[in-house]
């Protein structure tokens, strides 16, 4: 796996993977099942930029788009970048509905255009595109990561990772760092959330690139701003690891591939495939379960073993609860965690 690849990371509910070929999108077009790529902020963003500023765009990782339009051409794959844009339009609490259809709009343009005026860069936007559907503006502009309770309790939980790598990230107290957190989580938080599970246990179990992450050696405004960028990786990879969530929430039928220039995240993750999904056949929400690498300098194998089993009978557990959002008192715990990190 290298770093300085030519085009970006992939995975999806199984793990690592590459974007469907042509023969492979026919064949889930015959099952009715549409693949679609999901593009992070960052791949959007450079997207974006590439359409505005052609040639002379800079920070755009040019080589890499150039990549994935071919790809998508090639393999007639759709690319999808919602998630990616809500998070580029959220600014001091609110939602910017202009800007989310001006660069909603750039990525039609980017699918629209023929490769060869993309790749000689003989195009300009405001002359070349051609509006196709209108973009609805979201009825409430108030803020999605203020509102959403998923990023929310993500948003608490990366908090008290950090606070608790604060005190200590050495070997001899990753496993009580790693039982307090998960305690927490059942205790306080109330829900089992599997990712900032992978996440904390890389961070404590000596990984010391995923610190990067929370933010842990950053001042207090670069940390909060990390730390949100993450939370919103989280749930655009949470929703893009489970083809029936997904689906049902955009009402079709998708096979869902995230795409990202993200290596932390895709170190993070690229392991992590979706086994099985609890359903109690209502509304209250399903739990869903995972396979995932166990590579942690600071943690040995019995650990790994007891403590797996321990986190398997907890999740059981929480399953047969119907959880229920307080957003008071999540609330009340980010101001508590923010102040307790000294963000």
């Amino acid at each position: 796996m290298r770093k300085n690849q030519e085009e970006y990371y992939c995975f999806n509910e199984t793990g690592q993977c590459n974007l469907p070929s042509k023969i492979d999108v026919s064949r889930y077009k015959l099952k009715g099942t549409k693949p679609v790529a999901f593009l992070d902020s960052n791949v959007c963003l450079n997207i974006i930029k590439l359409v505005d500023y052609g040639k002379k765009a800079t920070n755009c990782n040019r080589h890499k788009i150039l990549r994935l339009k071919e790809h998508i051409s090639k393999s007639d794959m759709r690319i999808n970048g919602l998630f990616g844009i809500l998070e580029l339009c959220e600014k001091e609490g609110r939602f910017l509905n202009d800007k989310f259809r001006d660069f909603k709009y750039r990525l039609d343009f980017f699918e629209q255009i023929p490769n060869k005026y993309l790749n000689k860069g003989n195009f300009d936007f405001h002359r070349d595109f051609h509006l196709i559907k209108d973009v609805r503006d979201f009825e409430n502009a108030d803020s999605f990561y203020e509102n959403l309770s998923i990023l929310r309790m993500s948003y608490c939980s990366l908090l008290k990772i950090r606070k608790l790598a604060l005190k200590s990230t050495k070997k001899n107290n990753a496993e009580s760092s790693i039982d307090s957190f998960t305690q927490w989580m059942v205790d306080d938080l109330g829900l089992m959330l599997g990712i900032e599970y992978k996440l904390a246990m890389s961070v404590f179990g000596g990984r010391t690139e995923f610190r990067k992450m929370i933010g842990l050696d950053d001042n207090s405004s670069s940390a909060i701003k990390k730390i949100k960028g993450t939370v919103w990786d989280i749930f655009h990879s949470r929703y893009c690891m489970h083809n029936a969530n997904i689906s049902k929430h955009l009402g079709e039928d998708l096979s869902a591939y995230f795409v990202t220039n993200d290596f932390n995240l895709f170190n993070l993750l690229h392991r992590y495939s979706l086994t099985g999904i609890i359903d109690p056949g209502d509304d209250s929400g399903s739990t869903s379960w995972y396979n995932t690498d166990f590579d942690y300098p600071h943690l040995d194998n019995e650990f790994l073993e007891r403590y797996t089993e321990k986190v398997l009978k907890l999740m059981y557990e929480r399953s047969k609860v119907n959880f229920e959002y307080d957003k008071e008192k999540i609330n009340r715990m980010i101001l508590t965690l923010e102040k307790e990190n000294g963000l």
